[in-house]
């Protein structure tokens, strides 16, 4: 019979104490698995500058606001998750209100409202709003926010300005506008001098030497009244609702741009700003309150390794060394199905895509000219 030494039952413990930990490691984090549970659940600390209150309490204190701002850095899952715990707590404590956001573009609302109230699809919404050509960042960051929505027939505010307008006066300047483009467009009032200040540094290292700063300028303020203006408007025809304001967190801070511009037109207008970030990137006197968070990354997904139009699941172009070219994919191919689930628009092959991971092998079916062939794929 074999004695089992001290030195090996360390090893033992140390072994599965490494495997304990490898598993934990793979383990997706909750708010992956059930967002909605884990921001109900969520325990973290608020922080007004002065003191600092729990998460919950700041939720308890939503229903004596019109206006809650919550802001973004656009690409950060956890800010998303912060907007979602407000989302689900002020729908609980008053059900009418309704989501502003800057992700689309005003004039894509009557897609937004078909996908709420149910008469289109998700992928249908997302190709129709052009999100993945004019928002771009992935959807997962904002999909158990939409989900919700629809869920709860919450309506989704689409807030913001066209970006061909926007990037015309940046790329032409102020007076490149014709009178209906002026006509269109809210009356913008020029930043305060400390909101000037910080555009101009935020904008001095990032355009071409011969460009004006103040036609950049111009093009935030386009941006920040136009999201204001709509907000306003949305509140005045429902005096009955709140209203949540989802915007990137220069769009919110400091208490200017959409806050002030909505103050202007809304006399003694209730509102609050939340941001959100860790304790390193805390920033006094940047909004009311912030939400201390540790960073969440998505997974990574699939990738077939093309360029697409952004319009249709069909390849422009590819690398020789990419998992298409390796597949025997070509130029112009266009891909009807993924595991024989049918792909009508670019949006539900990135939906699709999304399901996967890199390495997966999956299947697709290619149409190529007047062919239809299946192969396989390993994703990158």
């Amino acid at each position: 019979m074999c004695k089992t030494s001290w030195f090996q039952l360390f090893l033992g413990v140390v072994v599965m104490l490494n495997s304990a930990l490898i598993s934990a490691a793979d383990d997706p984090h909750p708010a992956l698995v059930d967002p909605l549970t884990f921001v109900a659940n969520w325990q973290t600390t608020v922080d007004d500058g002065q003191s600092e209150i729990s998460l919950d309490q700041l939720k308890q204190s939503l229903p004596q606001y019109r206006v809650v701002h919550v802001g973004e850095i656009h690409p950060n899952f956890e800010d998303h998750l912060v907007q979602l715990a407000m989302l689900q707590s002020l729908h609980q404590q008053h059900p009418q209100l309704a989501i502003g956001v800057e992700w689309f573009q005003a004039a894509f609302q009557p897609w937004l409202d078909g996908y709420i109230y149910g008469a289109i699809s998700e992928a249908d919404m997302l190709q129709h709003t052009e999100y993945f050509q004019r928002w771009r960042f992935d959807y997962r960051l904002l999909q158990p926010i939409m989900r919700y929505a629809k869920q709860h027939q919450i309506r989704v505010i689409a807030l913001n300005a066209p970006n061909e307008l926007t990037r015309q006066v940046a790329s032409q300047g102020r007076n490149s506008l014709s009178l209906i483009q002026r006509q269109s467009m809210p009356q913008i009032h020029s930043p305060g001098d400390a909101q000037h200040q910080r555009l101009s540094q935020f904008f001095s290292d990032k355009i071409p030497p011969d460009r004006d700063v103040e036609d950049f300028i111009y093009a935030q303020r386009i941006w920040d009244e136009t999201m204001a203006a709509n907000a306003v408007r949305f509140l005045n025809h429902h005096p009955d609702h709140k209203l949540l304001v989802f915007a990137g967190n220069f769009h919110i801070g400091h208490f200017e741009a959409i806050p002030k511009d909505m103050a202007r037109q809304l006399a003694e207008l209730q509102q609050i700003t939340i941001s959100s970030g860790s304790f390193e990137n805390y920033r006094a006197e940047f909004v009311d309150q912030w939400v201390y968070t540790d960073s969440i990354n998505l997974p990574d997904h699939g990738k077939i390794g093309a360029r697409f139009n952004g319009k249709t699941p069909c390849i422009q172009d590819l690398t020789d060394d990419s998992a298409a070219a390796k597949a025997g994919l070509q130029k112009d191919d266009c891909i009807c199905a993924l595991n024989h689930q049918s792909l009508k628009h670019y949006a539900d092959l990135i939906l699709a895509l999304y399901t996967t991971q890199p390495g997966l092998v999956v299947n697709l079916t290619i149409q190529r000219g007047e062919h239809r062939f299946s192969l396989d794929i390993a994703l990158e």
